[in-house]
């Protein structure tokens, strides 16, 4: 017999279903906010413009405020050893260094956001009304797909050296010995 709270497998449709009302919402939110926008994202990256436009730094507090809401209870939650209502257990991240890749990821993001006014979200939802949008999130995926190859390129080199740094060290071993 199972406990009542243990975790439970996943039904695929409701997954589908929570991240389709979670994708709606977020959408509809980001639609609402102006932030579909890139002349309104660029008015609030501008700070030093007397044209300025503060608002979006609430829709950030907001998104903010609520996601540690629900973090702080999920992450509750996974300590108690309670699943989720449509999932088999809650996914909280690990904490994480600050590394090369991540500021340097940082630095692309914000150049990226600086000069086109999309953010990955924004331009998804300007995908389906705003053309230009098509070419921004074609350069997002390209550029996405790109970072994959070029770490698993990267790794199977550094792969491929230390099988052969230690190849080369049998080799020395076999002929002292």
């Amino acid at each position: 017999m199972t406990r009542p709270d243990a975790p439970r497998p996943a039904d695929p449709r409701v997954h589908a279903l929570v991240a389709f009302a979670c994708g709606a919402l977020f959408a509809i939110g980001l639609g609402l906010a102006g932030m579909t926008s890139p002349a309104k994202v660029l008015a609030f990256l501008d700070v030093t413009s007397p044209d300025w436009d503060p608002s979006l730094a609430f829709v950030m507090a907001g998104a903010i405020g609520v996601h540690f809401v629900f973090a702080r209870r999920a992450g509750v939650a996974a300590a108690a050893g309670r699943a989720p209502a449509a999932g088999g257990r809650y996914h909280v991240p690990e904490p994480a260094p600050i590394d090369r890749a991540l500021l340097a990821g940082a630095a692309l993001f914000g150049a990226g956001w600086g000069l086109a006014g999309y953010c990955p979200g924004p331009a998804l939802v300007a995908f389906v009304v705003t053309p230009i949008s098509v070419v921004f999130v074609g350069a997002m995926l390209t550029g996405m797909w790109a970072t994959r190859v070029v770490r698993e390129r990267v790794a199977a080199r550094a792969a491929h050296r230390a099988l052969a740094l230690e190849n080369e060290r049998a080799i020395e071993r076999e002929a002292r010995g």
